[in-house]
């Protein structure tokens, strides 16, 4: 079967991206994190063996990021209003291509090709949808083989039910056939919004957060972050 893996994410603008981490690393440094995020996690998507490679943006299309992108990453704007708009409309427009469609944002650093892989996997054991849940109550991925619009609208996001409440829609979704929608849970991973994720994520693996922080320019010789 034959799969897209989808980045949607938005442009690192100064003052738009990862807000909250500002007391932490400044505004600057906030946008900074984001790009090597970013950047991170289209690498990651470059390196899996994907029939197509989808990176959904926001606004005008980042100069760094686009001089980066792998020569196989279609480049499509983002649609629709909300996120939950977003996220269908991308995968919708995946699966017009593919059997299968998997989406990402760029939050987490945790995510690598075998995440995507056991992702694939859980869609191609029969499963409908797969989810990555978020240690936060949302969700880092969902794949999808055939479109559920009915699983993201009237959803309020970056609230700590999210995941709760989608599976809880999808419990009562029949298919088309009159069976009921089946759903897959990957493990749980650590995505990045609040200065506590930070220090979560330098507590669990410090040589990796010093290097990154150290790639991004946010650190001093020792890994820790400054603003």
């Amino acid at each position: 079967m034959t799969t897209s893996i989808i980045v949607l994410a938005k442009n690192p603008v100064v003052g738009e991206v990862k807000t909250r981490l500002a007391p932490e690393l400044g505004m600057q440094g906030a946008c900074r994190f984001y790009r090597a995020l970013l950047v991170r996690t289209l690498d990651v998507q470059a390196k899996y063996p994907a029939a197509r490679r989808i990176f959904c943006f926001s606004g005008p299309m980042d100069s760094e990021i686009s001089a980066n992108l792998d020569r196989s990453v279609l480049c499509e704007p983002q649609a629709g209003e909300g996120l939950g708009a977003r996220m269908h409309a991308a995968l919708l427009e995946a699966l017009k291509h593919t059997e299968k469609a998997i989406l990402i944002g760029a939050d987490c650093p945790q995510i690598d090709t075998a995440y995507l892989a056991q992702a694939e996997a859980a869609l191609g054991a029969g499963n409908d949808l797969v989810f990555g849940p978020s240690h936060d109550g949302g969700y880092v991925l969902v794949g999808v083989q055939r479109p559920c619009p009915d699983i993201f609208s009237g959803i309020t996001y970056s609230q700590p039910d999210v995941l709760r409440k989608t599976v809880e829609r999808i419990a009562s979704l029949k298919r088309p056939d009159g069976a009921g929608v089946s759903c897959a849970l990957l493990p749980a991973l650590n995505d990045i919004d609040e200065p506590c994720d930070l220090r979560a994520w330098a507590a669990r693996a410090p040589a990796e957060f010093a290097a990154f922080m150290r790639a991004a320019g946010l650190a001093n010789a020792d890994g820790t972050p400054f603003r």
